[in-house]
């Protein structure tokens, strides 16, 4: 499988960026409302943890507050980060690769949850399969969404420049309706689906192919069947339009269900 040049994520300016204690993300306010909201509707005491793109480990300490004894697994490209974090956080786990190339086992956590991660991803349906493959109960992870507009996928004209390496990275404005039907594919076993979120009220250093203001910070919880469940799907007639076999809860602004 290919596996694209990610150099930039290890660059100094951003592992720096996050080993700070401005930029660490170790405390419930530091995160985005996007991301607080399924964190906070789930206690995850007791349970396997694992976070892909864990920068300096701070979600650790915010879920340690919060719930305590959570068994969290960190995952970061950056080596000074994932240094800074083994010395912090000694409760935690803390490795660093490259989630592509991971050999965690089949429903190896618990909940597995991306924040600010998704966004840059070139390959993002693989990663978003590797997410899942890897989660027993829930996956959550953030998104930046909107209504109108096809997915785009291109460094050129859909992009940031990545802190201070002056290299490009994606940034991805997901369609909602392109995303949200990927979710329902058999392989991810959904049970759930639920997605939150609003526009984004601030300034984005991004360069995207549509109006800013069209942008919704989004957060996704898909709830999983246990392994081995049998799950019918039936489709192809109207009384089947429902999709029984999985639940909708759909909270996001200008949105109807019957949209779906």
């Amino acid at each position: 499988m290919k596996t694209n040049d990610l150099s930039y994520y290890s660059h100094k300016s951003k592992s720096d960026y996050y080993i700070n204690e401005a930029g660490r993300r170790n405390r419930w306010e530091h995160l985005y409302p996007s991301v607080q909201y399924y964190l906070d509707k789930v206690d995850f005491s007791g349970e396997s943890f694992l976070e892909v793109g864990c920068a300096a480990g701070g979600m650790y300490e915010i879920l340690d507050a919060k719930c305590g004894n959570v068994q969290y697994t960190g995952m970061e490209i950056s080596q000074a980060e994932v240094d800074f974090a083994k010395k912090a956080y000694p409760n935690a786990t803390f490795c660093c690769g490259n989630f592509y190339e991971n050999d965690f086992a089949d429903a190896s956590f618990d909940t597995v949850t991306a924040f600010m991660v998704v966004n840059h991803q070139e390959r993002y349906r693989d990663f978003i399969a590797q997410l899942l493959r890897v989660a027993r109960k829930r996956v959550i992870f953030d998104a930046r969404i909107q209504y109108d507009y096809p997915t785009v996928v291109d460094l050129q004209t859909s992009y940031l420049y990545y802190h201070g390496s002056g290299e490009r990275n994606y940034f991805i404005p997901f369609n909602f309706y392109e995303l949200f039907n990927y979710l329902h594919l058999a392989e991810f076993n959904a049970k759930k689906i639920s997605v939150y979120g609003y526009y984004t009220p601030n300034k984005s250093s991004a360069f995207i192919q549509m109006p800013k203001s069209k942008l919704i910070a989004g957060a996704f919880c898909i709830e999983k069947y246990e392994p081995g469940t049998k799950v019918e799907r039936w489709g192809g007639r109207p009384e089947t339009a429902e999709h029984d076999w999985v639940e909708h809860i759909v909270e996001l602004p200008d949105f109807s269900m019957k949209d779906i």
